[in-house]
């Protein structure tokens, strides 16, 4: 079986300060979005717009789980989800 952390060895690690408690969360570079470990607050990357959050058909592309892993039920912020 090969290991899922190799399908994209281009991941890279950055840390991102929780809103309520402070403490330095990391997140890879394919996460939006991640729970603090210590409190729990959503901590919430923040980036420029790519494809993902402006494509109507980005939703479709990266399938239905990926698509609520990364955004959740709702999508991105600012952009309705593309339509099935």
């Amino acid at each position: 079986m090969k290991c899922p952390g190799q399908e994209n060895p281009k991941l890279t690690v950055s840390l991102h300060p929780c809103p309520k408690c402070g403490y330095k969360v990391e997140m890879f570079s394919d996460e939006l979005r991640i729970k603090c470990p210590k409190c729990k607050t959503e901590v919430v990357k923040e980036t420029a717009p790519n494809w993902l959050q402006w494509c109507s058909a980005a939703r479709q592309c990266i399938g239905e789980e990926r698509w609520k892993a990364l955004f959740g039920e709702e999508g991105p912020a600012n952009r309705e989800p593309a339509k099935k």
